[in-house]
């Protein structure tokens, strides 16, 4: 993949027999900006493929994503990224023991991940615990409803809500990804197929 009139990419525009027709100062310059050109590829296996030997910097975008060579070639290549955007993922999310996933997806934008997803309660009700100063609504050993695929979990605990149909409360996503259910309105069931949706943001390393 050529870049204007640079040498950039191993494959220059025109061919390097022909460069003699170009003007000496237009090939200087093109070659001075040629860290700042964008080159385009399908996903990331593309990228390492076509760009492995080139000189850093290099900048490679694909439709989720724009990376920055800053160092090495072939396997040693150090890329950082710039921008990412996962999209909508479903691929990888676990429903927990007496849960049946329903709906939803989780997504990632560079280092913080999003997610909104419906789970259905079988087998057995959940109680929240009758208001008292200790422990207002607790939910007796945090069940896990739902664990997020790998590339989608935090480093620490982090608060997140969950919705029920007659019910709300506190979530929190643990560092395996575990999203589990701490507490909800005092003296209220989680009853078997309520659905109950988990909300949450939160950044990731």
């Amino acid at each position: 993949m050529g870049s204007a009139f640079t040498t950039l990419g191993g494959d220059p525009v025109p061919a390097p027999e022909d460069q003699v027709a170009i003007p000496a100062d237009i090939l200087l310059y093109a070659e001075a900006i040629g860290h700042k050109i964008v080159h385009w590829v399908d996903d990331q296996a593309e990228r390492d493929s076509v760009y492995a030997a080139h000189v850093a910097p290099v900048w490679v975008a694909c439709p989720t994503a724009l990376w920055l060579k800053i160092s090495g070639s072939g396997g040693s290549s150090v890329w950082r990224t710039v921008w990412y955007d996962s999209g909508a993922v479903t691929t990888g999310i676990v429903a927990g023991t007496d849960f049946q996933y329903s709906s939803g997806y989780v997504r990632k934008i560079n280092n913080m991940v999003t997610f909104s997803i419906s789970v259905i309660r079988k087998t057995s009700s959940i109680s929240c615990a009758a208001y008292n100063a200790g422990s207002p609504g607790n939910i007796s050993s945090d069940p896990v409803c739902v664990t997020l695929p790998v590339d989608f979990r935090p480093d620490r605990d982090w608060e997140c809500t969950w919705r029920g149909n007659t019910n709300d409360g506190c979530a929190e996503v643990n560092n395996g990804g575990g999203v589990e259910l701490v507490s909800g309105t005092p003296s209220s069931t989680i009853a078997i197929d309520d659905t109950v949706t988990v909300s949450g943001t939160f950044p990731v390393p």
